[in-house]
Order: structure tokens, then C-alpha cells, then sequence
């Protein structure tokens, strides 16, 4: 039995691709048995993953940071009754294997073309948020389009919040105000927000990248790339281990050399 745990799923590609990837593996392996469980408040993650193991479940699978505290606080509760696996954080549990992934060597990318693209000096990005684990998207970025223009310096770059993944009309108002301010290249990366600024991107004819999955639309010439993270393909890979019993607890991050980025 083996149960994913999540923040509610809607459109958003990150947790799509997971519960593809889990039908999957169900379809090439006709006796497992699948559940999905979305957590649409912060109060019920450790509810649900300590019900997942009461309910006997073998592999129980949590997305998010979201998750990291209450699978750290159930996996040490019940270190022998399931095993752990924690996808885009890290948890501190020795009885918890922990996904990361290296999204800065996705990102370094896109700043490469954005710097080979990009007909201004002045490069944008419109985020989700601003925290710890969002520091890479910004870095990498960043390094990747000095890397390719010797004009370019920390300084040309604007950065705003939209503190939600799924605020496309907040999304497209910071797009416009730092096309207004010269920008010729902004980075979308606020998941389903981010079509708001490839809204603003047609109409202001700045260019853009998406994220999660392939965004680029024949429609709208201005996206012109995707930073893509795989979450189907580590899901399939964790399940089929734990089946074939080459499964370990060590903690792993995948980036471009392993698919995923």
C-alpha cells in the first residue's frame, strides 16, 4: 500500500506529475494499492500521515515543505511501521529519506538564454515567494545571465513577491511594472501565477519562461522557454525501488544529470 500526501493538487504541475507517476507505476504493477490524500489546511498533514500508518500503509510518500515537520514527527513516533520519503524538502529524521532537487542548474539555464535573448540591459523576475528554498531559482538565474553578458550586474536585476501560487492577476500587475522599468527578460516562477505574466509578456512584448511543465504556446511567441522538475519520474523511481527492494534510505538531489531538471 502505498499513499501520497499533498497540498491540494488542482492545476498544479508539481503535484500533477506526481499522481501521474503513481498511476503509473499502479498500472505496471497490478497489486499495488494507490491512495492520494491532499491536505487543504496546515492543521491536518500530521493527521493524515499518522493515519496513513494506522491504516497500514507501507510507503508513505509526502510532497512539500509543508509536510517536512509532521513526517518528521510521525517517522520518529513510528520509525518501524512505514517507510518515509519526503519530496522537495528536507527533513532532519534519520528514518525519513529526503528529495531535493537542484533547480539552480534549471535556472542557471534559463539566465543563459535570457542573457542571449534579452534586447535590454535590465532582467526581472516575478516569484512566488521570497524564503530560503526560493533562493536557488533567483541564484542560479542570476549567474546563469552574467555568465553569457559581461553588462549585466546583481544590480540589473528586480525581483517581486506574489506570495501565492495561484495569483495570476498579482502575477501580471509586477510583470508590467518591471516591464515598465526596462525589462526586456522576466522570469515567471509562481506556478499557476505565472500566467499572469505571460499575459503581461504578450501584451508588452517582454520575453518570459515558465515552470513545471512545458509553457511555451504557439500563441503567445513570448514565452519562450521552460524550466521543467520532474516530479512524476522521482515518484516512479521511489515506488519501484521500494518493489524491487533496491530501496535506501539515503537522502538524494536530482538535477540535469539524473533527468529530472
Amino acid at each position: 500500500k502505498v499513499i501520497l500526501i499533498c497540498d491540494s493538487i488542482g492545476t498544479n504541475p508539481f503535484l500533477t506529475q506526481m499522481v501521474d507517476g503513481l498511476e503509473k507505476v499502479k498500472e505496471a504493477n497490478p497489486g499495488l494499492t494507490t491512495t492520494v490524500v491532499e491536505s487543504k489546511d496546515t492543521a491536518v498533514w500530521e493527521d493524515n500521515i499518522r493515519a496513513a500508518v494506522t491504516e497500514g500503509n507501507d510507503l508513505i510518500i509526502v510532497a512539500g515543505s509543508a509536510g517536512t515537520d509532521p513526517i518528521t514527527t510521525v517517522a520518529n513516533e513510528f520509525p518501524e511501521d512505514a517507510t518515509y520519503v519526503l519530496i522537495d524538502a528536507e527533513s532532519p529524521s534519520e528514518n525519513v529519506k529526503s528529495i531535493s532537487f537542484k533547480e539552480q542548474e534549471g535556472a542557471y539555464l534559463i539566465g543563459m538564454i535570457a542573457g542571449l535573448t534579452n534586447p535590454t540591459n535590465k532582467f526581472g523576475g516575478v516569484h512566488a515567494n521570497e524564503n530560503q528554498s526560493s533562493y536557488k531559482w533567483r541564484w542560479g538565474y542570476m549567474q546563469g545571465v552574467m555568465a553569457v553578458r559581461d553588462d549585466v550586474t546583481e544590480d540589473d536585476f528586480i525581483f517581486n513577491y506574489t506570495s501565492s501560487y495561484t495569483d495570476a492577476g498579482k502575477a501580471k500587475e509586477l510583470a508590467l511594472q518591471q516591464s515598465a522599468a526596462g525589462c526586456g527578460f522576466i522570469n515567471a516562477a509562481s506556478a499557476v501565477a505565472d500566467f499572469g505574466t505571460f499575459e503581461a509578456a504578450q501584451e508588452k512584448k517582454f520575453y518570459t519562461s515558465g515552470q513545471d511543465e512545458d509553457r511555451t504556446d504557439p500563441s503567445n511567441p513570448y514565452i519562450i522557454t521552460s524550466q521543467l522538475k520532474d516530479t512524476g519520474v522521482v515518484v516512479e523511481k521511489v515506488i519501484t525501488e521500494y518493489l524491487t527492494g533496491t530501496f535506501t534510505t539515503d537522502n538524494e538531489k536530482y538535477g540535469v544529470k539524473e533527468g529530472v531538471i
